[in-house]
Parts: structure tokens; sequence; C-alpha cells
């Protein structure tokens, strides 16, 4: 405990590289907390520069140190995560010295070990338990130093994801995808027993040894150039499609994290002649239904977003608005659904029309299903109705089919007095995004039209009486402002529909405002 505290009084008053570089040698057999001692003497040794005794053969030590400070900082679950952290930001230091001070120039290349330790530690976030911010800092400015290295198919492609990262998925490669990375044929042969704990240990190295990997990966789709994907997309699917079959959340939210990066590297071609779109829509498609009770609310929250963001990059990779007429992409897809080819506005009517299907997917087996199930759960229904606003704003006048599902979803929580201000804000957002979308329909059916009138007189009326208790409100008088101005913005675009429709609300609306005070802000009319 004693070096720990003080390291510098265990320093001989003068030492050589080549010293320093034969003691590690000697401490390869030392547990982890002589490491961790050892680590601390070293950068201590390092730093005091004054001590240092430079030599010939500094040169060799220096590369032999630093790839053995690479080694010594990589992560494993077996280990207490703050002693990771703690030889994580020694090793680094240590390393940032000998890369960038002590030769005499930096080194031109670094090995591709060393390299790949740097980029497991590049990214802090919730997902890299192993990282803090001074050595995400610190891996960071190394990697820039060598992008001339790291930004090369050799280094990618060869090295992270066919030598380092393929061993590891490789036993664990989902039964879906071919030994090319290609949509494999349904078996009808019993599902794979998953076996013991050791057994799945052995099957997922990737998440019980190189806990790095997932980092690593995220590393590599969000550099690898956009060019190169076409020829080596079958390197990417087998780890995106394992990941988003784990059952842990942290790992399948990260894989439709990376999923939603990939993603806009493929072309809508490549996806449907290797049967990926499909895959991946399927792959993603479970996890829409991880809801309370069974799922918890706190990773609910998590899964979902996730998996709705990389459905919706899915729809646009796969089924792109703006090919031009006659394309490649449009004959593709249209002979996967079409026995005859027809003419070019053909091929885009079956476009348009299987890209509707898949957003009507999404919508009744994610939104409405997942609404039934999670009513009680006010977190998951601001997200459901959340994306319900995104994916109808795609599907455009489309999402009429939908209305007789959407407006009592809103109305239960426009006309509920304890819904939150945050809530009735992102509902009164996808009300405003339905009527622009659905106006031609909506305002020409009565019953839809008295619904949205409920809703906006209702809620006008909640919220006016939590206006009245402000006092007790604090800060969130604010939401409450907000929550107000957007029921009046509501108001405008429907009684600007209702013109458009040339529907006459006076009957409706007109009796209303003049019987009930405060209609008139609603609905842009004073009686």
């Amino acid at each position: 405990m004693g070096v720990l505290a003080n390291p510098s009084a265990a320093l001989p008053d003068h030492y050589s590289l080549l010293q320093l570089c034969e003691e590690l040698a000697d401490d390869e057999t030392e547990n982890e907390e002589d490491k961790l001692e050892s680590l601390l003497i070293l950068d201590s040794c390092l730093r005091n520069h004054d001590r240092l005794s430079r030599e010939n053969d500094d040169e060799t030590a220096i590369k032999q140190m630093s790839r053995w400070k690479a080694k010594d900082s990589s992560s494993s679950q077996k280990e207490a995560l703050t002693l990771i952290r703690q030889k994580a930001q020694l090793g680094l230091n240590s390393l940032n010295i000998l890369i960038t001070q002590l030769p005499s120039s930096p080194p031109k290349e670094l090995p591709e070990p060393i390299l790949l330790t740097l980029i497991s530690y590049s990214s802090h976030s919730q997902y890299t338990s192993w990282t803090s911010p001074p050595t995400a800092e610190i891996s960071t400015s190394l990697l820039a130093q060598y992008k001339h290295q790291t930004h090369t198919p050799a280094f990618q492609i060869t090295y992270i994801l066919q030598t380092i990262l393929r061993p590891l998925f490789s036993a664990s490669k989902p039964e879906t995808l071919t030994s090319t990375g290609r949509k494999a044929i349904t078996s009808s042969a019993p599902a794979r027993e998953t076996g013991t704990e050791e057994l799945q240990k052995s099957r997922k190295p990737w998440k019980y040894d190189g806990v790095y990997a997932i980092c690593v990966f995220r590393w590599v789709v969000e550099n690898t150039p956009r060019e190169t994907i076409p020829q080596t997309w079958h390197n990417f699917t087998p780890p995106l499609l394992t990941l988003l079959d784990d059952p842990s959340t942290p790992i399948r939210v990260q894989g439709a994290e990376i999923l939603s990066l990939f993603l806009p590297n493929m072309s809508s071609t490549l996806l449907t002649h290797s049967g990926l779109g499909e895959l991946f829509e399927d792959a993603l498609m479970p996890t829409l239904l991880y809801l309370p009770n069974l799922t918890p609310v706190a990773e609910s929250m998590q899964l979902l977003p996730s998996a709705y963001k990389a459905l919706i990059v899915l729809c646009s990779t796969r089924f792109p608005q703006n090919s031009p007429v006659g394309s490649k992409v449009a004959a593709d897809i249209v002979s996967l659904t079409s026995p005859k080819s027809g003419t070019d506005k053909d091929l885009q009517t079956t476009l348009k029309n299987e890209r509707t299907k898949f957003l009507d997917r999404i919508m009744r087996r994610g939104i409405f299903t997942g609404y039934t199930h999670a009513m009680e759960h006010p977190p998951i229904v601001s997200i459901l109705i959340y994306y319900h606003r995104l994916l109808a704003e795609k599907m455009g006048i489309e999402s009429v089919k939908h209305l007789k599902d959407t407006l009592p979803l809103l109305a239960t929580r426009l006309t509920s007095p304890f819904s939150t201000p945050s809530l009735l804000h992102t509902t009164l957002l996808t009300l405003q995004s339905t009527l622009l979308n659905t106006w031609p329909r909506l305002l020409t059916q009565k019953a839809y039209r008295l619904e949205v009138i409920k809703m906006l007189s209702l809620c006008w009326k909640n919220v006016s009486e939590t206006m009245i208790a402000g006092e007790e409100l604090g800060e969130g008088m604010v939401e409450v402002e907000q929550v107000l101005k957007e029921i009046k913005i509501t108001g405008r675009i429907f009684m600007a529909a209702a013109k458009g429709a040339r529907v006459d609300l006076s009957g409706e609306v007109g009796v209303l405002v003049e019987s009930v005070p405060g209609m008139g802000e609603v609905f842009s009319l004073h009686g």
C-alpha cells in the first residue's frame, strides 16, 4: 500500500528504458494487484524524465513496452470495474508518453494490437463501463494520429472484422444466416438447445471474454467508407444479427443502434437480393413487444426507441422514396412481389405499396399492440405516441386506414386529467400530424370531427384548471403553458383543414364557442 500511495518514493535515482522493459518482462506472472502496482510505478518512471537515462536502443524498448501496455490495458469481465479503470488510466497514460514524448519522433505506424486497444477505449458511454472520459480522450487523440493506418480496408476489414471479430461471433451466428452472410432457407429442424451456462459462454466469447467486441464493431461501422460496404457487407451481418438476437437488453439496444448506423451504407438492391431487408425486419420486430409487465419499464424505455428508429431507417433504405422512375431499385423490389414487370408507373406504384405494407406492419404489430399491453405505463405510452407520429408522417395520406385506432388512442390521453404535461405535448404533436396527413378523410367524417373537438375542449379545460393551481407547479408551469400553446395550434390546424375540406363547423364548434368560456381561443373563433 505504501508504494501505491507514493510511487515516486520507490523509484531509483536513475534508470533506462531497457531496464524498465526487462523489469516488465519479469512481471508477466504477477497477479492483478501486483500488475496494478507495476503499472503505477512504470507510469511514475516515465513521468520523471530527469531520472531517465537515454540510450541508443531506446526505440526497441519503447516498442516492446508499448505492446505490453496495450495488452495489459485490455479489459475482461473477470476483473473488478474499478481495477479495470485504474489499469486503463495508468496504461494509456504511459502509452501516450511512450508514443508521443519519449521517441525522437512519433512512430509512423503502431502495431495492430495497440490500435485495437485504443479503439476499445475510445468511446465513453453507458455501454463501455471500462472507460472513463480521460481514457477516451487519450485514445481518441492517439487514434487521430494514425488514421492513415486505421482507415484502410486492410485494418478495418481484414484485421478487425475477419481476424479479430469473426472468431468471436462465429459460434453464435444466427441460424437464419448463411456462411456468406445471406438469408438462409427456413429449416424445419428443432431449435438448437441453449445448453448450460458454460456452453453459452463457449458459444458467445464476444460477450463473456472479448467484452470490447461490440465497442470495436461499432467503431468499424462508423468509420468504414460507404464505398467499401458493397464488397464487404457479409463481414458485418453476422455480428449485427447476433446482437439483435441476444436476450440482454443493453446488447439488444446496441445491436439496433449499430444497425441504424450501418443501414444507410447499404443499397436497396443489395438488401433485396441478399434477403437481408426481410431478415433485419424479422430480427427487429420482436423487440417492439418487450413491454411491461414482462419487461421492466426502464428496459422497455431503452429497447423501444432503438428498435423503432432502426425500423424507420430500414424503411428509408429498403424502400427509397426518391428512386428515379424505372430505376433498377424499383425494378428489383417489384420483381420479388410481382410476376410481371409493368410500366415505370407500375413499378413505382408497387414500390410504394410495399413500403406502405411495411409501415402498416410496424404500426399494427408495434404501436397499437404495444399500446394495448402497456397503456397503464405513461412513459411507454409517450414513446409509442411519438413513434406513431413519425410512422404516420412517412405514410402520409395512407395513414387514414389507421384513424379508427389512432383517434381513440390519442383521445384517452388528451382527455385524461392525469396525463402529464410532457405526455400531453407529445400527444398534441401527434394529433397535429394526424390532421395534416389525413384531413381529407377525417374532416368529412362527423364522428371523427366530434372526437377531435372533444379532445381539444377537454384537454383545454383540464390544463386551464391546472393553470389556476399554478402556484403548486413551480418550474412545471412552463410545460403547462407550452401545452396550452400547442392546443391552440392544433385548433387552428383543425379549422384550416375544415376550410380546405369545405366543411361547415358552425353547428359543431360555433355552439361550443358561444356556450363554453375559452373555446374561442382553442378554435380561433370568438363568440
